[in-house]
């Protein structure tokens, strides 16, 4: 089957199953995405009227673009193999428009486990997006494509990561891809919006506290010195980045620079 038409079916299953009128879905998700996951108190990670349908149709759009006919035919495997091996087609893919076939075949897998409404299949659905996030990453270098991935899948349904017994990737692994995802892709404000996210639900302080020191770090540079330094009085003093409240002086040093306005002009 040509590259074309294989994206072209992906991304139509990909409508028609997350719409409920095909696949195995059992439950659909609603269309708009919730403002925030539940109990952050976080702002939202993306527009609350944006729709996941023309997200994903976004997603598959540039996977079209970027395709052309690889120079061998890849199957995707069933979900029930893991995903384990959608790391190891990656790696072995012949060449950069393979991969992006890949990606798009596995979203499309991925898609269908997380709109089965089964635990097991929705937590693998999770697994393979992220693994498609670090592929467009790391092997294609195609950011934009990694923040796109990231807004349609993750964002809505990153919380099927959360098992018992915690399994990997669990929550603060896919929290993480997210935060390395957006500021790879230069969007520092959903960057700083997951960091929060991730303090707020970490179960390991030393987890939450790097993630405060991230966020700091990401104020910084937008100068918003008073959240900065919130976030760095919360890390802990005694936990495994409790150096990164030596930044506090030159933090506060700049707070009040900032706050005191230009210095007026001397009379002559």
């Amino acid at each position: 089957m040509r590259a074309q038409n294989i994206l072209k079916t992906l991304a139509f299953g990909a409508v028609l199953t997350f719409a409920g009128h095909g696949g195995t879905s059992v439950s659909a998700a609603p269309e708009k995405l919730s403002a925030a996951p539940s109990g952050t108190g976080s702002r939202p990670l993306l527009d609350p009227s944006a729709s996941v349908v023309s997200l994903k149709q976004k997603v598959f759009r540039h996977v079209a673009e970027k395709t052309q006919k690889p120079g061998q035919t890849i199957s995707a495997m069933p979900w029930m193999k893991g995903f384990g091996w959608a790391a190891t087609q990656y790696a072995k893919a012949p060449n950069d428009a393979a991969r992006y076939l890949l990606v798009g075949q596995h979203l499309k897998l991925a898609n269908e486990c997380l709109q089965s409404g089964d635990e097991d299949r929705a937590f693998q659905g999770v697994a393979l997006v992220c693994t498609a996030v670090q592929c467009c990453l790391v092997r294609l270098k195609d950011e934009p494509l990694a923040v796109d991935i990231c807004d349609a899948y993750l964002v809505p349904q990153w919380q099927w990561a959360n098992r018992t017994p915690p399994v990997y990737p669990g929550p603060e692994e896919v929290l993480q891809t997210m935060i390395q995802t957006y500021q790879a892709g230069k969007v520092p404000d959903k960057a700083i919006e997951a960091c929060r996210i991730l303090v707020v639900s970490a179960k390991s302080s030393n987890v939450a506290d790097v993630a405060r020191l991230n966020m700091a770090q990401m104020l910084a540079t937008q100068k918003r010195w008073k959240e900065a330094i919130d976030c760095v009085k919360e890390i802990s003093p005694t936990g495994s980045v409790s150096g990164a409240r030596k930044l506090l002086p030159e933090y506060e040093k700049q707070l009040k620079t900032q706050t005191a306005g230009p210095v007026p002009a001397q009379k002559k």
